[in-house]
């Protein structure tokens, strides 16, 4: 159990708290952002943007990143903010419609934070208890129209209404593999699934349809990443790295 802090862990928290400017730049993508993080506030080498596992903005443009040496911080008015200096197994973060930011791992479950308050959802708590999650491996999050989250874990796709979960896995679902690693989510509602080692599925409420390098154009059947490109199709990227797609590629469930 840690006690204190790593010395390179101090480093950060001194920099979060000295390192910004005297107001919040806008940003209109996380292309931009990145391009902040890494030239603007002048990162040194081990807070560059390869070491970003996720960043992302609310509606007010606060933003938030989650480094992979586990500090979560958020850039406010006069410079950054270290919320969480250690965040163990830190996967990804997700930004919902009322800016509540949800941090995944794949060690400890979920955290939500919001206005300076966190919620806690593990599998360790008590089963039947409201902060019970059935996964604590998780990967990816996105949100439908109707408000439910949808989160990628190592137990299949868990379906979240803010109180409780329900899990479809390869038993009580179509889902060709129980380890999902990126979903999104298109225009017409329909949801994607990437899993880690049995391709894409698709799902949109009723019928499920799996796509792999046998009956699609998929290249690999390693999904890592999932996007909604700019022309509203599907990019896809087996590029290991979480904080980018990495070479990807449009796909089309017709393309063979």
């Amino acid at each position: 159990m840690l006690t204190s802090k790593p010395l390179y862990l101090l480093a950060i928290s001194l920099l979060f708290s000295t390192v910004g400017s005297s107001q919040n730049p806008s940003f209109t993508s996380n292309a931009s952002y990145a391009s902040f993080a890494s030239n603007e506030t002048k990162f040194p080498g081990n807070l560059n943007t390869e070491d970003l596992l996720s960043w992302k903005r609310s509606s007010k443009d606060s933003l938030f990143i989650l480094h992979k040496n586990g500090s979560f911080a958020k850039w406010a008015d006069q410079g950054w903010s270290e919320l969480i200096w250690y965040f163990e197994g830190g996967a990804n973060m997700f930004v919902d419609k009322d800016d509540n930011v949800w941090l995944l791992s794949t060690e400890i479950g979920l955290h939500k934070y919001k206005n300076g308050r966190f919620t806690f959802w593990g599998n360790t708590n008590e089963r039947s208890g409201k902060n019970f999650i059935p996964s604590a491996k998780l990967y990816d999050m996105t949100q439908d129209g109707q408000g439910f989250y949808w989160i990628c874990s190592d137990e299949g796709i868990l379906r979240f209404d803010g109180r409780g979960f329900i899990l479809f896995d390869t038993k009580t679902s179509g889902l060709a593999s129980n380890h999902t690693r990126s979903i999104v989510i298109d225009n017409k509602g329909m949801i994607w699934v990437g899993t880690a080692d049995s391709g894409i599925v698709s799902f949109d409420g009723k019928t499920w349809k799996h796509y792999n390098t046998r009956n699609s154009a998929l290249k690999a059947d390693n999904v890592s990443k999932l996007e909604i490109g700019a022309n509203r199709g599907l990019m896809v990227s087996h590029n290991a790295h979480r904080s980018g797609l990495g070479n990807a590629y449009l796909f089309s469930p017709r393309g063979h």
